[in-house]
């Protein structure tokens, strides 16, 4: 199977900004207002679960790199960097709770 390339901003339409300790969750960070009334600091990891395109016992892996801006888009603080992710094993639990 030819793996599926995907290259561009955000994560599911979020762009965290990450901080000591947790992230901050503003308009940049959620220009489209998923996470509320939640703005501010969020202690703890920022974290996401997607089900995208994938089918019932469908088996993968993800790994590639992700690009980091230092500040935030608008007002970067220094110069961007990417960090590797090594590939690992996805798949679709037969529960999903």
């Amino acid at each position: 199977d030819e793996p599926d390339v995907v290259n561009g901003e955000g994560v599911i339409g979020l762009f965290p900004i990450l901080a000591d300790g947790g992230w901050i969750s503003n308009r940049l960070s959620d220009p489209h207002g998923q996470y509320g009334e939640r703005e501010g600091f969020q202690e703890g990891w920022f974290r996401y679960q997607s089900c995208s395109g994938r089918k019932r016992g469908m088996r993968g892996s993800f790994g590639g790199s992700l690009r980091f801006v230092p500040g935030d888009k608008k007002k970067p603080t220094g110069k961007a960097f990417d960090a590797t992710l090594e590939p690992f094993k996805l798949y679709i639990p037969e529960f999903v709770f």
